[in-house]
């Protein structure tokens, strides 16, 4: 019985990935697909808080590529270098750590991740920028999307599902296209500020 349902479990999802594969490859999915040039190559991403199942990589100039940031009326989609993020990482990779930038994205750190210990978050962002800015770049990071989203210009841009920090220093180090694993997920971008 134990065995039975073990592999019910595995079939369902193996099901669901063979149905999410499908998708992708549905007509309404080919102008993205040729846009952002996208390769089937799945990987299992471990992202620190779940691992992920991505189907294949886009490569997506940068500038077409959104992050999601926590504000005090809700999730807000923001282009890269709008968000605290960047701008701290910007001046740390330019070597101009002002006390502004740090303030501003140690408050947005206390304020939306109160569970973590700020400081130390900043310490491990310090030492990421400087080892990309030392590596001459972020080439072997994995940065996840969800799927492309079509908006109202009838044009279409990403948004991350993790990465904030590694492509704000990737656009901080003057990359202009990034390349990125895609979760077979797609988001809402009405249900965001």
């Amino acid at each position: 019985m134990i065995h039975c349902k073990l592999y019910l479990k595995k079939l369902l999802l193996w099901t669901k990935r063979l149905l999410n594969e499908a998708t992708l490859f549905s007509p309404s999915n080919i102008a993205w697909r040729r846009k952002f040039n996208y390769v089937r190559e799945p990987k299992i991403i471990d992202i620190s808080w779940q691992k992920v199942y991505t189907t294949g990589v886009i490569v997506v100039p940068i500038d077409e590529v959104y992050g999601r940031i926590r504000t005090l009326e809700g999730l807000k989609i923001t282009p890269i270098k709008n968000t605290p993020h960047y701008q701290w990482i910007n001046d740390i990779i330019n070597g101009a750590d002002d006390s502004v930038s740090r303030a501003t994205y140690y408050d947005y750190s206390k304020k939306f991740f109160p569970e973590e210990d700020a400081g130390n978050q900043l310490n491990i962002i310090v030492e990421m920028a400087k080892s990309f800015k030392k590596q001459g770049g972020i080439e072997n990071t994995d940065i996840v999307t969800f799927l492309p989203v079509l908006n109202e210009n009838s044009t279409y841009f990403v948004v991350l599902y993790d990465g904030t920090h590694r492509l704000s220093i990737a656009t901080a180090l003057g990359y202009k296209f990034i390349k990125c694993h895609v979760v077979q997920e797609k988001i809402n971008i009405h249900d965001f500020i």
